[in-house]
């Protein structure tokens, strides 16, 4: 018991006494063996903790409220500006971007239609293949000349002819959705086979005898042409020779056929 006579001293009870008394043993208990301290409900290095942590949530309470007020005394313009600063960090952290260009290319005009049904003439249509052959209108064989629309693709071929298969042909694609058709016709005359009367003015190509639109032009023949495997094996022996023809001769002129001594060999079969 502590002396009742001090000032300052708190008078214990006994049950206050007992109680410290088993507090310290509990402590002393513990910082003999540490390991113990898990069986106590409470104990001092427990106790310390617990007040750490408490203390860690109080202040990190109180700072949340100070940056609440602090944000609600800033102004939107600050808030705006802080915001885009933000912006702005995360933007570095990203990654590099590739961008690739593609320089646009004008897109290349439709091709020009040969013809209109509406107002195209036949003069006028036989004067538009002409010029697409090309050939001088006289040489185009008219009464051997058939069209048929491209679809369908069954669809028979129709004669050409004058004035009167060229009225049915527009006729007939004025109706089709599809307005494209194809043309079959021989080769064109060649100017030795033109017949009388193809002087080029008119009257040659069909019975409306039209313009001669092309007479300036020529039609490549060398397209009409076909060559068997014969004829193509032949020229190229042919080309091969006339392009050894100096070397064979450079040659003959150093060693004579049949010198003798050094000179070109010639066997029976003419190889040398």
């Amino acid at each position: 018991m502590i002396p009742p006579d001090d000032e300052d001293a708190i008078e214990i009870t006994d049950d206050e006494e007992d109680d410290l008394t088993l507090m310290q043993a509990v402590k002393n208990l513990v910082a003999e063996k540490p390991n113990l301290s898990r069986w106590f409900v409470s104990s001092p290095e427990l106790m310390k903790q617990q007040a750490k942590a408490k203390q860690r949530k109080e202040n990190k309470k109180k700072q949340k409220e100070r940056e609440q007020v602090a944000d609600e005394e800033e102004s939107p313009k600050e808030r705006k500006k802080k915001k885009r600063k933000l912006t702005n960090d995360d933007e570095d952290d990203e990654d590099e971007l590739t961008a690739y260009i593609r320089v646009l290319k004008p897109q290349p005009p439709p091709p020009p239609r040969l013809f209109d049904p509406d107002s195209t003439t036949f003069d006028d249509f036989m004067s538009l293949m002409s010029d697409a052959l090309p050939c001088p209108v006289a040489n185009i064989v008219l009464d051997k000349t058939e069209w048929k629309p491209q679809t369908p693709m069954n669809h028979a071929f129709l004669p050409l002819g004058g004035t009167g298969g060229f009225g049915a042909l527009k006729k007939q694609m004025k109706k089709s959705k599809d307005k494209t058709l194809i043309i079959v016709m021989p080769g064109p005359r060649k100017p030795a086979d033109n017949l009388p009367g193809d002087d080029g003015v008119g009257g040659g190509a069909g019975e409306a005898g039209p313009s001669n639109a092309g007479a300036n032009k020529a039609f490549d023949f060398s397209q009409l042409e076909t060559t068997s495997t014969e004829d193509s094996v032949e020229q190229q022996k042919l080309t091969f020779d006339q392009a050894i023809a100096s070397h064979i001769e450079e040659l003959q002129e150093r060693w004579p056929v049949n010198e003798a001594g050094q000179r070109i060999y010639t066997d029976d079969k003419g190889f040398k």
